[in-house]
Parts: C-alpha cells; sequence; structure tokens
C-alpha cells in the first residue's frame, strides 16, 4: 500500500470523478460508512458503552463525520455531534451530508451540539463526557498551526480521558509533514491511503494505531501514484509462500544454520532456531560451541547441532570459520549473530562469515557490532545480506546518536541499503525496510506488548527461514517483518500488552503465517 502527499490524495479524488465518475460525495459516503463499521467494532471489542461524540469542523473532515454519525445511529449507537463551525457557512458535500442527518426521523433523532464560538462550547462541555470521541474537525487541508478557538478546543480534547479517534489525521497535523501540535488519538482512522507526515518517528504517540479505511479509489489510480514510500498489509503477502505439494519432503522447504548463543545468552539462540523452525524452515542447525552444544541438544527435539571450537572463556573461536563454511555448502541460509557475544574472537568470525559465505546471510545483534567495526566487510561478501539493527545498533553502525535515527529512520534506512547494496531492517514501531536508496516499506503490524527481551531473535530467525524456503531477500524481510508483528498481535489480543513473552509469539506463528499467506 503506498503512502502518498495530501495533493497526491486530492489528485486521486480528482481522477476518481473524471475517470470513473466516482463523485466526492460518494467517496464521503464510501468513508463514513467505513469508519463507522470499524468503530462499531472497536466499541463491541472493548465493552464501552455505544455512546459516541462525533467533533467535526466545517471541511470534509467534518462530511465525514456527519456520514459516519448517520451509520453509528443506524448500527444502535447513540451518536452525537458536536459542529464547531457556523452551520449555515457548510458548503459541498459536507452540507449535504449535515442535512441528511437533520431528517432522520425523531425515533432515531442524531442531537446536534452548535459550538461555533468558546462561548457556546462552554455550555455543550458536558457533552464531552463519553467514552469515545471521534475527531473530525481538521483534515489534510490545514495549512498552518491552528491557533485561537480551535486551538482551545484541540487542548480540550487532550486533557480528556475519552479514547479519541481521529479521521484521516490527528486534527491539527500536517498532513505531509506530520508537524503541528494535535489532537493525540488513541487511533487513527486514515482515508483511502496513509499520509506521509502519519508516518513521521516524530508522530507515533500522536497518531496511535493506524489503520486505513478503504473509500472505494480503485486500484488502478493507486497503482499509478508515483510514492517510493510503502505500507506493508496483509493484502500484499497473500499467495507469497505456495501451497506445499503432497510429495513435499523437509529437504523440500529449506535448511538454515543458526549461529548464535554464547554462555551467557543461551535463549538467544533457542528463539532463532525456534523463530525459524515455526516459520516453515524443513530444517535447522545451530551452530554452537562444544561447551554449549550439550545445552542445547537437552533445548531441542528437532533441531540439529553442529559442534564448534571455542576459546579458553568459553567464546566461539576464530578457528570455527572452516567447519562453519564447509557447512554453509550445505544449506540454503544462515543467521547469524544472536546472542554471541564481543569476544575479539568471535568478532573476527562473524566478519570472516559474512564476506565468504555463498549463502544469504541475516546478521543481528552482535554480527551488526562485528560490521560497525568494519563496514567494509559488507562490500566483500559473496552472497545477499540482510542486516536487522534497532535503532542504538544502528546509531553505532552509523556513528550518529539514536535521537537522530529515528528522525531520519526513512532516508538512513534507505542509503544505507543502497550504499552497500544490502536488505536494510531497521526494528521498531513500523520497522523499516529497505533493500535500495530507492523504495522503502513500513510495517503495519505489531505493538508495545513486544517489547520484551527476545523478539529480535525471533525475527531474525524467521527471515532467515524464509530464505531458507527459497523467498528472496527483499520479500523474505518485508513477510517475516509483518509476520511478526502479526503474531505479537495476536498473543497481544489473547493476553494484553503487558508481560508477552517472545516465546508466546513464536507459538502463534504458524496460525498467523498460513492465514496471511493464503495457505488455508
Amino acid at each position: 500500500m503506498k503512502v502518498i502527499t495530501t495533493q497526491e490524495m486530492r489528485d486521486l479524488e480528482i481522477r476518481c470523478e473524471k475517470e470513473y465518475a466516482i463523485s466526492p460525495l460518494q467517496l464521503m459516503e464510501n468513508a463514513g460508512r467505513g469508519i463507522a463499521e470499524w468503530v462499531t467494532k472497536f466499541v463491541s471489542d472493548k465493552n464501552l458503552t455505544k455512546k459516541i461524540l462525533i467533533v467535526c469542523g466545517g471541511g470534509n473532515n467534518g462530511g465525514d463525520g456527519f456520514v459516519a454519525a448517520r451509520y453509528l445511529q443506524n448500527q444502535g449507537a447513540e451518536a452525537r455531534v458536536v459542529c464547531l463551525t457556523d452551520l449555515g457557512a457548510l458548503k459541498g458535500p459536507a452540507k449535504i451530508n449535515f442535512n441528511k442527518i437533520k431528517k432522520i426521523k425523531k425515533i432515531k433523532k442524531i442531537v446536534v451540539h452548535k459550538a461555533c464560538n468558546k462561548e457556546q462550547f462552554e455550555k455543550i462541555k458536558s457533552a464531552f463526557d463519553v467514552p469515545v470521541i471521534l475527531d473530525c474537525i481538521l483534515g489534510t487541508g490545514l495549512k498552518n498551526e491552528v491557533r485561537g478557538y480551535l486551538r482551545e478546543v484541540i487542548d480540550y480534547i487532550n486533557t480528556l480521558t475519552s479514547v479519541v479517534i481521529s479521521v484521516d489525521i490527528p486534527s491539527g497535523m500536517d498532513g505531509n509533514t506530520g508537524a503541528g501540535n494535535a489532537i493525540r488519538a488513541f487511533a487513527t482512522l486514515t482515508l483511502g491511503l496513509p499520509k506521509t507526515g502519519l508516518l513521521k518517528p516524530a508522530n507515533v504517540d500522536t497518531v496511535g494505531f493506524l489503520n486505513v479505511v478503504d473509500i472505494g479509489i480503485p486500484k488502478e489510480l493507486v497503482r499509478d501514484a508515483n510514492s517510493s514510500i510503502n505500507y506493508m498489509c496483509a493484502d500484499d503477502f497473500a499467495g507469497l509462500i505456495p501451497k506445499r505439494k503432497p510429495s513435499g519432503h523437509k529437504g523440500k522447504f529449506g535448511h538454515v544454520l543458526v549461529i548464535a548463543g554464547s554462555p551467557r545468552y543461551t535463549g538467544a539462540a533457542e528463539l532463532c532456531v525456534r523463530g525459524a523452525l515455526r516459520s516453515g524452515a524443513g530444517l535447522v542447525t545451530l551452530g554452537a560451541t562444544n561447551g554449549l552444544r550439550p545445552v542445547y541438544q537437552t533445548k531441542f527435539t528437532e533441531a540439529m547441532t553442529l559442534g564448534l571450537p571455542e576459546t579458553e572463556d568459553g567464546a566461539l573461536s576464530y578457528e570455527a570459520h572452516p567447519y562453519i563454511l564447509k557447512f554453509i555448502e550445505n544449506v540454503d541460509s544462515v543467521a547469524i549473530g544472536p546472542g554471541l557475544g564481543r569476544h575479539p574472537d568471535t568478532l573476527k568470525l562473524i566478519k570472516k562469515i559474512i564476506s565468504e559465505s555463498r549463502k544469504p546471510v541475516v546478521a543481528d545483534a552482535d554480527a551488526i557490532h562485528a560490521i560497525a567495526e568494519e563496514p567494509l566487510v559488507l562490500r566483500k561478501a559473496h552472497a545477499p545480506i540482510i542486516i536487522t539493527p534497532h535503532p542504538g545498533e544502528m546509531a553505532d553502525l552509523l556513528h550518529m546518536q539514536v535521537k537522530n535515527v529515528l528522525n531520519e529512520k526513512l532516508t538512513i534506512t534507505r542509503e544505507l541499503a543502497g550504499k552497500y547494496g544490502i536488505t536494510v531492517v531497521l526494528k521498531g514501531f513500523h520497522t523499516a525496510v529497505a533493500e535500495s536508496d530507492k523504495k522503502i516499506y513500513i510495517n503495519s503490524s505489531g505493538n508495545p506488548g513486544m517489547s520484551s527481551g527476545g523478539m529480535g531473535d525471533v525475527l531474525t530467525g524467521i527471515i532467515a527461514s524464509f530464505l531458507a524456503q527459497g523467498i528472496n531477500t527483499l520479500n523474505s524481510s518485508r513477510l517475516g517483518v509483518f509476520i511478526h508483528g502479526a503474531a505479537g498481535d495476536l498473543v497481544s489480543s489473547e493476553k494484553g500488552e503487558i508481560g508477552v513473552l517472545a516465546s508466546d509469539l513464536i507459538e502463534k506463528l504458524p496460525c498467523v503465517l498460513n492465514r496471511i499467506c493464503g495457505i488455508r
């Protein structure tokens, strides 16, 4: 799904009318219906009282709210509207849809509160004492910082404990840059396609959970949109992994070599291995020191182990490189780094494997630290390389502050991918994936419940598993990131967002993977 500017969105709407006879009024109807459907399901899922206040401005954003109010009322909600503009000033589709809610029969009448100024607003403040507020005040037409009366309304809403859901963008935000002191939404229902300002890292807590409402823009028009930013959704991955033939066997679905773990971090290796297994790899082998090999043999039933030389203090030795490189000849992908530690011998070994492996490599954690010591090792690589840093590791790699990594997330991800000819997966909320300096993909799945140790180790195993199954580096990374987040969403939906473990997520991978890829 493409991410576009506000002008590109307006151009799409104009083309809808000219080329497909889809009027602005129809698009508004589609938007309001989609908004109401999402809000109704949300209220039901959260067991909230069906009292919903729709706060509307005078433009098309307000018009979307008028339509949503009508559908919400029809679906059994108690919908009330606060109009922050002179009703006589409404025009176009917004005016038409306001007149529609006025004509609703008395038994289903929607209460409308007029609040064109501060004095009127003070009189109807009690209407804001509701569980859910729909923010339809200002849309993407905003040009300047909000001031005056509307500024006071936005500030007031930000003091409330109600769940605030913004339509298209949080009111007060610039749709292109993300600038502006805006409504702080629990969720934003953006219309048609995501706008660039919504995905600025600084706006994560303002936008909340981003959802896209289909308003009926033809797919042909969307394909024509000239955008290098893509928002990854479930529909992107249908059929990416082919259904397995009845004659299939373990040798048909790839062999992953995982090089991970150390005396202090045995769990990282286990999570990486299990992530690869649960993502469909036919075979997984863990390369571990001879000292740790017995530990892992008791942990795994399905995975194999490869014993490797170690240093006197138990770290993986550089002397392991001939054994590893020989074994790589018989596998399909390599995952290296999780929990390996930073012993000089180990870091030297990591660089040797990255530069000489003839099979695609996923480098994470301590492998990224090794790369940071000598980035040119990436240019020496004989096989495709995927790196999966979190913002702190990216900061070390690029010798910059973490806050700058977050602020320049999309730019630096693309630039690093283009500079070294690798695939970069910059982890975090809205994980970014790039394989060149041209296109970038932003993840839509995942939640704060995944903020616990070991999640990145699982992701490394997942991506390596898809590589082993014959999926290219870009699609393995994109699919791995999305499936990882979707599994986390499934766990959080069942258990809540506190106390979620990486091992919980692993057990949900088959269910999510089969469903999203359309395998069953």
